[in-house]
């Protein structure tokens, strides 16, 4: 058994079920947590993890950090998932990415529209992990 720390600040955490695929464990953290939703800085990240050992195998941004732009990283947030991803037979991964924020947007950034939303369904093939 091991335990292991993927939050980076307190505007982050953990809300799905983790993941478990050819001897590794996926987990996502989420923009939020029980105090505080989409604050600034939360930031969703699918990690990959050795299901032995714990150690982080490969990690990818859901959103990108920059989501809204580098001056507004005070509002900058968002991605996550709610289910596990899925796997199909050639190894190729699949998650849902939901939920850029702010939404519905701030003052000058209505409704996602800069940038372009992300797209909800990703499929990371073998060789990009």
């Amino acid at each position: 058994m091991w335990i292991k720390k993927l939050t980076r600040n307190a505007n982050e955490g953990i809300d799905m079920p983790p993941g478990v695929h050819d001897g590794k464990v996926y987990v996502s953290t989420v923009p939020g947590n029980s105090k505080t939703f989409y604050a600034g800085s939360g930031q969703a990240v699918l990690w990959a993890l050795n299901a032995s050992t714990g150690a982080t195998k490969w990690k990818w941004d859901e959103v990108p950090a920059n989501l809204w732009s580098d001056k507004h990283t005070h509002v900058n947030s968002g991605g996550g998932q709610w289910y596990p991803p899925t796997f199909d037979g050639h190894g190729n991964l699949y998650v849902g990415v939901s939920n850029p924020a702010p939404f519905p947007g701030s003052p000058g950034l209505p409704w996602g529209l800069r940038p372009a939303r992300p797209r909800s369904l990703h499929r990371l093939d073998r060789q990009a992990r």
